[in-house]
């Protein structure tokens, strides 16, 4: 081989090392616009996900709130049920002193009518004192299981 043909040989090598020298820049340019997009997206996940977090935060906030305000509801009917089983103790009690005012003239079988009419709307209403009571104990025991 004579010296041009080496020289010629030698700037073969050298162009096509300079092409694999621009491809692997090309390459190296790709690469950082690649990782310069995912950072820039990954950010944006990040920011995504601490909004996320907040909004969980202010949901568990909203549903503690829920829970209280659905107990207190429960208290507030369970004092409703006694209130309404007093008054119709109430109610119970003024008819019977109805009843024994206007049959009080005469005491003999009206009388004892009477008091047997009486004991029995006293029995119901002690039987209703009974069921509204239960019905309290089971309100109780559920807003004590929540």
């Amino acid at each position: 081989m004579s010296n041009q043909e080496l020289i010629n040989a030698g700037m073969k090598q050298m162009d096509k090392t300079d092409q694999a020298i621009e491809r692997s820049k090309q390459v190296v340019h790709q690469t950082i616009e690649v990782g310069t997009q995912t950072a820039t997206t990954l950010k944006g996940q990040t920011e995504q996900m601490g909004r996320i977090v907040n909004e969980l935060d202010s949901i568990q906030f909203s549903i503690k709130k829920a829970l209280q305000l659905v107990k207190e509801i429960g208290r507030q009917v369970a004092t409703d049920k006694c209130i309404m089983l007093l008054l119709v103790l109430i109610v119970y009690g003024v008819i019977a002193i109805i009843v024994v005012k206007k049959s009080g003239a005469s005491y003999g079988i009206k009388a004892s009518k009477s008091k047997l009419r009486i004991q029995a709307q006293l029995q119901e209403a002690m039987q209703d004192h009974k069921e509204l009571t239960k019905e309290i104990d089971v309100l109780k025991e559920k807003l004590e299981k929540q």
